[in-house]
């Protein structure tokens, strides 16, 4: 699934999300979040509205880490890219879906 970013972000960004999937309470979940586009070494994932831990693996990818408490209910979670500073922004929302254990 891709999803475009928001005017206030990277215009020419767009970002694929893997896995798309977990099980509630899941402890080794890491996101790779991948783009066509230019990917910011400043850029932060969030789930929901909750920051991950994450690394920029190159102009072209970020990983992130995802806490089991974070993922701890089965649902439908959104994950965003927060590009910071006067010319950021967040994405546009992508779905990470978490089903019950």
């Amino acid at each position: 699934m891709e999803i475009l970013t928001s005017r206030s972000a990277p215009a020419s960004v767009s970002v694929r999300l893997t896995p798309r999937f977990a099980t509630e309470g899941d402890r080794n979940v890491e996101l790779s979040l991948t783009s066509r586009g230019r990917l910011w070494k400043s850029a932060t994932v969030y789930i929901n509205d909750v920051p991950l831990e994450t690394r920029w693996v190159g102009p072209q990818e970020l990983r992130a880490k995802v806490p089991g408490d974070v993922i701890d209910k089965a649902g439908v979670y959104r994950v965003r890219v927060n590009y910071p500073g006067p010319n950021g922004g967040f994405s546009a929302p992508v779905s990470f879906i978490v089903g019950y254990k």
